[in-house]
């Protein structure tokens, strides 16, 4: 009789524990299930992490925070650089002074002959194919026995400069080529000038922008003072 009112007992404390535990909802006494313990990667501040919040397992970064997408230090594309742009030379040379020279001209610029030993450049609206300005562009021969220096001076007269300053120049056999600076009227000048002696006559050539854009232009004059050509004349 004891062990049966035991089994009753037992008998009745399982049933009160099914009643409690469908009263709390299954899960309430769910022994299988695991615990989620206090400052565990899926729990914060003890409470269980919602999907998709910041925090959670597998929930996206906020952008526009240090280090995540977009954030601060994050590389940012830009549109890419533009290529350097080089100037071109015409494709054939100009003849000037009866096929006395020969030059090839920086592509864009035009020059016309004012008289049968001086051209010069239509308006100072020329440009390069690189969209600068060509300010001035002139070629021209003299027959002289003066020196260099005193055929400098007046070639720099007929153009209307009186206080010009030369640099980097440099002299290979009979030609000297040099770089000048001029204030003309309050506007700043920078040129390349050639000179070539050849059997009593000198023959140059200028070349004329601004001090901004000479650096990027210097290359493409040179060239053209390169492929100078001056046809031998029958002395009589």
């Amino acid at each position: 009789m004891r062990e049966w009112s035991m089994g009753m007992r037992s008998v009745r404390s399982l049933l009160s524990a099914s009643l409690i535990c469908g009263a709390l909802g299954l899960f309430a006494c769910d022994k299988s299930s695991p615990s989620t313990a206090p400052g565990s990667p899926a729990s914060v501040g003890g409470e269980p992490a919602v999907a998709g919040e910041p925090g959670a397992p597998g929930a996206p970064g906020v952008a526009g925070e240090g280090g995540g997408p977009g954030g601060e230090g994050a590389a940012v594309a830009g549109p890419a650089a533009a290529p350097p742009c080089d100037p071109d030379l015409d494709i054939q040379p100009t003849s000037f002074f009866a096929n006395r020279l020969l030059l090839t001209l920086v592509k864009g610029t035009e020059l016309i002959e004012q008289n049968p030993f001086f051209a010069r450049s239509t308006d100072g609206n020329q440009q390069d194919t690189c969209g600068r300005a060509v300010a001035f562009a002139a070629v021209g021969y003299v027959r002289s026995g003066a020196s260099l220096a005193e055929i400098r001076d007046h070639v720099m007269l007929l153009r209307g400069f009186e206080d010009v300053r030369y640099s980097g120049e440099s002299t290979q056999g009979d030609t000297t080529i040099a770089t000048y600076d001029v204030d003309a009227g309050g506007t700043a000048v920078k040129g390349l000038a050639l000179f070539r002696r050849d059997r009593g006559w000198y023959y140059w050539s200028l070349y004329e922008t601004t001090p901004e854009l000479f650096p990027l232009q210097e290359a493409i004059f040179r060239r053209s003072f390169g492929s100078l050509m001056i046809r031998p004349v029958r002395e009589g």
